[in-house]
């Protein structure tokens, strides 16, 4: 079984202060906890996972690829890390279950293409408005997640 997460990388506090929207919520901390729950839970499962970075540049923040490289290391033969070297969709076809950060649009690729999709949000700070997709559904809970995972 494997279970793919599609991450968006927070941006280092220099970036972010001159480039981004005030109001962007993927901040260190929401990216960081979005993959601890995940692989914290996942983990127990008898489960291969990829984590798909969207993107990989100096911009990224160090606290969050310095998280990447620790889980790489401890978690070598059960954790796959990938860049830009391989598509989004051929990863979602050969997932048994899709993650990403709402409201990116993994999630609902891996929902048109059959596979059990689903946006995590960790702080529940996220809502449904008529301006994204409700097609994939939206987890804000541990709880949520846990319940979820249990079905891959």
């Amino acid at each position: 079984k494997i279970i793919t997460i599609f991450d968006v990388p927070p941006k280092n506090k220099e970036d972010y202060k001159t480039f981004l929207n005030p109001y962007n919520i993927y901040s260190e901390n929401l990216c960081i906890k979005f993959l601890e729950d995940i692989l914290n839970n996942a983990l127990k499962l008898d489960v291969k996972i990829i984590i798909k970075m969207k993107y990989n540049n100096h911009g990224i923040s160090s606290k969050y690829i310095n998280y990447l490289n620790k889980i790489k290391k401890k978690y070598k033969n059960r954790i796959l890390i990938y860049h830009k070297e391989i598509s989004a969709q051929s990863l979602i076809n050969i997932s048994d279950m899709v993650f990403s950060l709402p409201f990116s649009s993994p999630s609902v690729i891996g929902n048109r293409m059959k596979v059990k999709s689903y946006y995590y949000d960790p702080y529940n700070i996220i809502r449904h408005t008529k301006y994204n997709s409700k097609t994939v559904t939206l987890l804000n809970s541990e709880s949520q997640l846990k319940k979820i995972l249990q079905t891959v």
